[in-house]
């Protein structure tokens, strides 16, 4: 049974930006792999868990008011604002009111959601009974008057670590490490949208990589060996598909870029689904114009454009799929169903639609490969820079069409 958030103490310290607090959502995923390399996934969480990780700075009244805390109700549930998911007021409210004015209802303000109003020595916790665009009713009246622009935040039901790590700087100051795992089924179901841009029945994701760090693409194909350590060895080829292994930072600078991000890794509960990635790599080169209404490329991948073949070198169970990036930001999806012709240079063609314009190096910034994928991990790790700025480590898997 859950504990009641209306009977949890109620924390009250808030995180040391500068040591760059994480938010973390974790499915869990069995996934089932034959000796070809196909998967067999399964979903063990509909919602993910959830947690946070940030360290806290305590001086003065805050480093006694914490270590009373810790030394009389560590092991006890704790309602916490979660810093990074506010609201604020839009006008005055009273002491004894249930109603909250926004400028706006944001989306995570829904019925069932409990929020809380905090300063230094005042808070408020409450659960939602009714919203509508502008307003949200409260179950509980409150104990004081709270001006326009005061944050109401989201609250959790969460469980602070066991083990708490810590280190006093001075005998009036402290550091302390801590983690705050969210109770399962403690909050409403977690809203994760719809799918903004889908090519082929698949999800695409659209996220691009944060330059200014390095992209690791890593390269495997399995080789069966035979070995006694003696004389000649056997190999065996039986996986007809090589795997690609991408890591990327990406940064969100926005609520809503970090909702976006958030929303496809739970739609895909984590690798349990299968989308559409761009490699966001100049993969293939346009060599002639590409006509509107028409549905080829020539184009020239180097010295591996004979690989454009479908089912050349081994990739009879990959979809040759593309992305052409335009300079305006555009981008158009398509599948290689053929290719033609000799030399440094072969004409594709491509089902999915004719080219809505005229496609040339003037207009065309790159033409990527796009592999079937899965992320590698059950887990989405959110690193704030700040209360409104975070980036993610994204690693995303290459796997054989399904």
């Amino acid at each position: 049974m859950l504990p009641d958030i209306a009977d949890a103490r109620v924390w009250t310290f808030p995180p040391n930006w500068s040591a760059r607090p994480t938010e973390r959502y974790e499915f869990k995923t069995d996934i089932f792999t034959s000796r070809s390399g196909r998967e067999q996934r399964r979903a063990l969480r509909d919602q993910p868990r959830r947690s946070h990780r940030y360290q806290v700075t305590a001086a003065g009244d805050d480093f006694r008011a914490l270590n009373l805390f810790l030394r009389t109700g560590q092991n006890q549930p704790v309602a916490a604002p979660e810093w990074t998911r506010y609201a604020y007021l839009a006008a005055d409210v009273a002491a004894t009111a249930t109603t909250l004015t926004f400028a706006a209802t944001p989306d995570w303000m829904v019925v069932g959601r409990a929020v809380m109003l905090l300063t230094d020595s005042v808070y408020h916790v409450a659960v939602i009974e009714a919203v509508t665009s502008t307003t949200v009713t409260i179950d509980t009246p409150l104990t004081d008057a709270w001006p326009t622009g005061s944050r109401v935040y989201a609250a959790l039901l969460v469980l602070l670590n066991e083990t708490m790590q810590g280190s006093h700087l001075t005998n009036g100051v402290t550091r302390k490490s801590l983690m705050l795992s969210v109770f399962p089924g403690s909050e409403p179901a977690i809203d994760d949208g719809s799918a903004v841009t889908t090519f082929n029945g698949r999800e695409v994701f659209t996220h691009t990589p944060n330059w200014s760090s390095d992209v690791s693409m890593d390269h495997s194909w399995a080789v069966e060996t035979v070995d006694f350590g003696r004389g000649r060895i056997q190999d065996f080829r039986p996986v007809a598909f090589p795997a690609s292994l991408r890591k990327a930072t990406y940064l969100h600078r926005t609520a809503a870029d970090i909702q976006a991000i958030t929303q496809f890794f739970c739609r895909q509960q984590g690798r349990r689904g299968a989308f559409y990635a761009p490699t966001c790599d100049d993969d293939l080169k346009l060599e002639a114009t590409a006509s509107a209404g028409g549905t080829t490329l020539t184009v020239s991948a180097g010295r591996s454009t004979s690989l454009l073949i479908p089912g050349a070198g081994g990739y009879e169970d990959a979809e040759e799929a593309i992305c052409i990036r335009l300079v305006d930001g555009t981008q158009y999806y398509r599948l290689i169903t053929g290719v033609s012709g000799s030399g440094a240079t072969r004409v594709a063609t491509c089902s999915g639609g004719t080219w809505p314009v005229d496609l040339s190096s003037a207009n065309v910034s790159g033409i990527s490969w796009m592999p079937l994928c899965r992320f590698a991990a059950d887990i989405l790790e959110i690193t704030w820079l700040s209360d409104a700025v975070g980036q993610t480590q994204l690693a995303i898997q290459s796997i054989m069409t399904e």
